[in-house]
C-alpha cells in the first residue's frame, strides 16, 4: 500500500515539473513581447530595436529606417488613448533549436468620441530555447513579407488578420 502512494506522490510531481516549463515559458513570452511594446511607446529606441527581430530591422533598411518607420506609426496614434489592454499567446512552434510564438495584443482604445477594440498580433523568435526573444508586429499576414522578414518561419504557425470592431462599449461588451 506505502509502495502505491509513493508511485502516485513521484508521479504527481514529476508531471508538475514536466508542464512547468511550459507555462514558465509562457510567461517569459508575454513578458519579454510587453517590454518590447513597452520600449515603443516609450520611445526608447536603443531597447526596442534590441527587443526585436532583426529581419525587421533589416526589412526597413537598418536601424535609423526602423525606427523612423515606428515613430511614422506612432504619430498615426496622436489623439488616441487606451482604455484597456492585454495579450494573449495563441502559438508556440518549435523546431530544432529555434521557437517561435504568435502573441495577440488586444486594446480597447477611445478616439473622437468612439470605441474601439483593436487585435494586432506579434511574432517573437527565440534561438536559445525560449530564453529571449526577438519580436516584430505583423502589418500584413501575407506570406511573401512575413517570409522576407523572417525566412525560416514556420509553416506551422498561423497569424490572424489584424482586426478592429467600433463601438463595442455602447453594444454593452
Amino acid at each position: 500500500m506505502n509502495y502505491r502512494f509513493l508511485l502516485v506522490v513521484l508521479c504527481f510531481f514529476s508531471l508538475a515539473a514536466y508542464t512547468q516549463p511550459v507555462s514558465t515559458a509562457s510567461q517569459k513570452i508575454l513578458y519579454q513581447a510587453q517590454l518590447h511594446l513597452t520600449s515603443l511607446h516609450a520611445c526608447d529606441w536603443d531597447d526596442y530595436v534590441e527587443s526585436s527581430y532583426p529581419g525587421v530591422v533589416k526589412y526597413y533598411g537598418g536601424m535609423k529606417g526602423y525606427v523612423d518607420h515606428s515613430k511614422r506609426k506612432l504619430s498615426l496614434n496622436t489623439g488616441v488613448s487606451e482604455l484597456n489592454r492585454s495579450m494573449t499567446l495563441l502559438q508556440v512552434v518549435r523546431e530544432k533549436d529555434e521557437w517561435q510564438c504568435v502573441v495577440e495584443r488586444s486594446a480597447i482604445v477611445a478616439m473622437e468620441g468612439r470605441h474601439a477594440q483593436l487585435r494586432t498580433y506579434l511574432i517573437g523568435h527565440s534561438s536559445d530555447a525560449g530564453k529571449t526573444w526577438k519580436f516584430f508586429e505583423v502589418e500584413s499576414t501575407g506570406n511573401s513579407a512575413l517570409n522576407h522578414i523572417m525566412p525560416g518561419l514556420s509553416s506551422s504557425i498561423r497569424v490572424p488578420q489584424k482586426a478592429i470592431s467600433f463601438d463595442l462599449l455602447a453594444a454593452g461588451q
